[in-house]
């Protein structure tokens, strides 16, 4: 199985409403010229949720190899990184979405792909290798807790109090 069978390819959205629409259908949204800034970060996720919005913590900055983000050696912006997630350093207590604003655009590399968190447990359990993956997924606790950050111990796919299925961004 490949992951681009699971994987999302969100429409560009023509205004923040239509990016509220777009999230609440498909899961993810891309929405152009947010600005630079930590307060244009946070200033869009209260324009796109309103009074939705619960809570929006302070925006966690990522620079290539520094502040909050250390490379690897031999890593740069060419590099392709493997499957991963972002916001997992909230542990438990993550966001229902994270929001990736991107600054500086690279001339070679740096694309990005989503997976779908809801789709890939069923691509997986269509597969007689990995049927046993999507159970595993529900039930094995995951401990994914980064030295000084908040635990983060739990299975990737969990249910809401209201049996609405979610996916932790690990």
């Amino acid at each position: 199985m490949k992951l681009e069978q699971c994987s999302l390819n969100p429409a560009v959205a023509a205004s923040v409403v239509d990016a509220h629409i777009r999230l609440a259908e498909d899961g993810a949204v891309i929405i152009n010229s947010i600005g630079p800034d930590v307060e244009d970060a946070c200033g869009l996720a209260y324009q796109l949720f309103g009074d939705e919005a619960l809570a929006v913590p302070p925006a966690a900055r990522v620079f290539d190899g520094g502040e909050m983000d250390n490379k690897g050696p031999g890593i740069d912006h060419t590099t392709r990184l493997a499957a991963h997630t972002d916001g997992f350093g909230y542990g438990d207590f993550y966001p229902d979405y994270t929001l990736l604003d991107c600054v500086n655009a690279s001339d070679a590399g740096g694309e990005s792909f989503l997976i779908d968190g809801y789709e890939l447990p069923e691509a997986l359990n269509t597969g007689p290798a990995t049927a046993w993956v999507p159970n595993a997924m529900a039930e094995v606790a995951v401990n994914q807790t980064e030295e000084g950050m908040q635990a983060s111990v739990s299975p990737i796919v969990q249910y809401t109090a209201t049996g609405r299925r979610w996916c932790a961004k690990r």
